[in-house]
């Protein structure tokens, strides 16, 4: 993250700020750079050299509250999309592969309200996956779409390959016993070396 220097000079100087909120999402086949505004919005690359040009939605998207603590306990920011016609909505449902575990990051984007003057580059405040989507129907020929995002930490408890069992073991290393324990562990606490 950034040191806010613009920032911080300018709420010293006690103007105003106001934040739009951006979100990149990496799709499968593209990555979307989206605002809550209206119209394009060019900003510095989080990141990295160069500009980005975010593209507005309106009061078509719609962003959950985020908290920001460490570990969540609130549960999961959501993305949502509304006025979308039904043959987007059976294109959404159809290309699941497209949203499921991509990456998807939140931004706040700092400005002077009365210039519309950018204040530093857009400053992460929530990293996570995409996850669920859901659609509810908002009327004959439109709906919403929502797509709930996980933290970053949601699969930290699992073996990168996969949950380490006494058959996946015996698939990678046959005759192993190592893991044949395993499930005498759930809710227990062993002593090792065990002297009985």
């Amino acid at each position: 993250m950034g040191n806010y220097p613009d920032l911080v000079r300018a709420i010293q100087d006690r103007r105003t700020v106001v934040t739009a909120h951006c979100v990149r999402l990496d799709f499968a086949s593209e990555t979307k750079w989206l605002h809550n505004g209206y119209g394009p919005l060019r900003t510095r690359t989080p990141g990295a050299e160069g500009f980005v040009v975010w593209e507005g939605l309106g009061k078509l998207g719609k962003i959950s509250d985020i908290e920001r603590s460490l570990v969540p306990k609130s549960g999961s920011p959501s993305l949502s999309l509304s006025g979308v016609a039904p043959d987007l909505v059976a294109k959404a449902l159809a290309a699941e592969h497209e949203t499921k575990g991509r990456p998807a990051r939140i931004f706040e984007q700092y400005f002077d309200p009365q210039t519309f003057e950018l204040i530093d580059q857009p400053v992460a405040v929530y990293a996570g996956y995409m996850d669920e989507m859901s659609i509810e129907e908002t009327g004959p020929t439109t709906a919403t779409i929502t797509v709930t995002l996980v933290n970053l930490l949601f699969r930290r408890r699992r073996p990168a390959g996969a949950y380490l069992s006494h058959i996946d073991q015996q698939l990678v290393h046959p005759g192993n016993m190592g893991a044949v324990q395993i499930p005498s562990y759930v809710n227990a606490n062993p002593t090792w070396p065990g002297y009985s």
